[in-house]
């Protein structure tokens, strides 16, 4: 069960639960209280997943692939303070992530240098054929 709730600047909000989160044509969206809400909207909202919440920091769309997103995920256990970051910037990681479907919500996969190389070169192709093609999806 994923719920989520919009957060505050600097704090946590009341809980609102995000009704449905998914993944539509290679962007996030979810519906708050009867209000769609898409990629860069979602900034700034977090979701429970298990002992775990996720928050949405950031959205950019791809750079070579437009209509694909991605987004930058830091997560803390529900017993826990601090935020980490999701994808770390490192040699081998950009620090953002590619939100793919799955049975039980939206999964996460950070993205590394090949992958970015992949959608580079994959302009021509739908957004879904990208990321079968450079996710494995």
């Amino acid at each position: 069960m994923i719920a989520a709730v919009t957060a505050l600047p600097g704090a946590m909000a009341e809980a609102s639960p995000l009704d449905a989160i998914a993944v539509v044509n290679g962007r996030l969206t979810g519906d708050i209280n009867g209000q769609i809400v898409d990629s860069r909207d979602l900034v700034g909202s977090s979701f429970q997943d298990g002992p775990l919440t996720y928050s949405i920091v950031d959205a950019a769309s791809d750079p070579f692939l437009p209509g694909l997103w991605r987004y930058r995920i830091t997560w803390k256990a529900d017993d826990g303070r601090d935020w980490n970051a999701m994808c770390r910037n490192s040699r081998g990681s950009t620090g953002w992530a590619y939100a793919i479907s799955a049975d039980d919500g939206p999964r996460f996969v950070c993205e590394d240098t090949d992958m970015a190389v992949c959608f580079a070169k994959a302009n021509g192709l739908s957004v879904q054929r990208a990321v079968a093609l450079c996710l494995g999806n």
